[in-house]
């Protein structure tokens, strides 16, 4: 994730805290709000809470991203954004009750906080199960990826190349940090269906006929050469 996106995602958040503070009646669950419910809601601490807390994910997202790029850290740089929002959420969620003077039963309270930890528990293990490396299973010409993505693939060539272009734009999959998985249109290539552990190569470069490549690799070149060896002994 460039440091453009970043900025981007950080001002969007920053302006959108701006937006809801000028027009409350942007927040969800305010704006569906009988009138007689609506006096009883203290809108203009609500929306003050949240514009800060907008605020206060743009800032730290960006400030955040840029600081782990330039100690180096691109992964943590590139999930920060994700990261940073879902830390900060909760909480917004969760204080926004404050503001609303009308009386809650413990179940809608429990209902909240049920989404809350579901809502940040399921974003963080979806995160977990994603980058995790796909599995191969290699039958003669066939090759079988599983996780995200997956799929069987039968080969009728396969490369191994040193480097490919530039991974341009995702048309759907999931990028994080080093991991790349679904498709992606790379630079010279056009669109390919991506299994990367690493933007390093080597990288192996699969054709079963169809109109994508496939190119995948894995954590360590010397994992991705022994990969690539076991290919062409099933082949």
């Amino acid at each position: 994730m460039g440091q453009l996106v970043h900025l981007i995602i950080g001002t969007f958040l920053i302006g959108t805290g701006f937006l809801v503070k000028s027009y409350p009646m942007l927040i969800a669950g305010y704006n569906t709000m009988p009138e007689d419910k609506r006096k009883n809601v203290d809108v203009d601490g609500l929306s003050s809470m949240i514009r800060n807390h907008f605020i206060t994910m743009g800032l730290v997202l960006v400030v955040g991203a840029y600081l782990f790029l330039w100690l180096g850290w691109k992964n943590v740089a590139d999930s920060w954004p994700i990261v940073s929002i879902m830390c900060i959420l909760p909480f917004t969620l969760i204080q926004a009750q404050r503001f609303d003077h009308n009386k809650t039963s413990p179940t809608k309270l429990l209902s909240i906080a049920a989404f809350v930890v579901i809502f940040t528990f399921g974003t963080f293990f979806f995160l977990h199960l994603s980058i995790q490396p796909p599995e191969f299973a290699i039958d003669g010409n066939q090759l079988q990826i599983s996780g995200l993505f997956g799929t069987t693939v039968t080969i009728e060539n396969a490369n191994l190349n040193d480097a490919i272009g530039k991974i341009e734009l995702k048309t759907n999959g999931f990028h994080m940090g080093e991991v790349y998985k679904g498709h992606f249109q790379v630079q010279g290539m056009g669109e390919c269906l991506l299994f990367l552990q690493s933007t390093e190569g080597p990288f192996i470069l699969i054709h079963d006929g169809g109109k994508e490549t496939i190119v995948l690799n894995q954590a360590s070149g010397d994992a991705t050469r022994n990969l690539f060896d076991k290919l062409n002994k099933g082949m």
